[in-house]
């Protein structure tokens, strides 16, 4: 594999396929993704300039507490997606996410939103979430993706998020695939193709909760958090 080659699968790595699944990496994992390509320090210099956390909620805005909905569809699921990687359905932390749940269109979070979530619940391959769009009044490219969901156009559904904790495929048939165990959704969006051929836009809307699974998502570091404070009354009780 020459090193050129080497470059241009790690880039893809880092930014992903076009409007597929936008994980938002720190630097500590972009020295790990370099160390499996073989990729040296002064080499990930030259490569293009992701956009930062702070970026990527540019845009987002505290919504109503209107419910109304337009469509429903699957944000994401367990399958292994078209960049051999896997969001665990139980990791996927929706907490912050609630508290300002914009859609984008084509991930292009710098901009205005084209919607926003009502409600996202899990179900038990995955998570599915209420989109409602917003009048072309106060964005003209939201009117735009409705005709063209409407038309039969376009449904596909991606996610954007930020990795807390993920190891690197063991299969052989995607030695550079990773499975992400846990990690923070920051928004979804709306796009032609989706990196997980199973997020799309449901033909039919759905009632809200429809198919939810019980399991509710707890982090390794509340669990933690949760044994320290259990030990602590034990001790006290001694």
């Amino acid at each position: 594999m020459s090193n050129v080659t080497l470059m241009e699968k790690f880039r893809l790595r880092l930014h992903g396929r076009k409007n597929g699944n936008r994980p938002l990496w720190s630097s500590e994992d972009i020295d790990r993704i370099a160390k499996r390509y073989g990729i040296i320090q002064r080499d990930i210099s030259s490569s293009p300039v992701l956009p930062s956390r702070k970026d990527a909620t540019l845009g987002s805005a505290t919504v109503s507490a209107d419910s109304s909905y337009d469509y429903t569809g699957m944000i994401t699921t367990q399958r292994k997606d078209r960049s051999d990687d896997t969001i665990a359905p139980a990791g996927l932390d929706t907490s912050e996410f609630r508290k300002k749940p914009v859609v984008f269109f084509n991930h292009a979070s710098g901009e205005l939103p084209v919607g926003r979530c009502p409600a996202v619940w899990r179900v038990n391959n995955g998570w599915k979430a209420a989109i409602k769009l917003a009048p072309a009044s106060a964005n003209p490219l939201a009117e735009q993706v409705r005709q063209m969901i409407d038309g039969g156009f376009i449904s596909g559904i991606s996610i954007g998020f930020i990795p807390r904790k993920w190891e690197f495929s063991n299969d052989p048939s995607r030695p550079y695939g990773i499975d992400f165990k846990e990690a923070e959704l920051i928004e979804f969006s709306i796009c032609g193709i989706p990196c997980n051929p199973d997020c799309s836009i449901d033909a039919t809307p759905v009632a809200i909760g429809a198919g939810k699974a019980a399991t509710n998502f707890v982090s390794s570091e509340r669990v933690e958090r949760m044994r320290r404070e259990i030990a602590r009354l034990r001790g006290a009780r001694q």
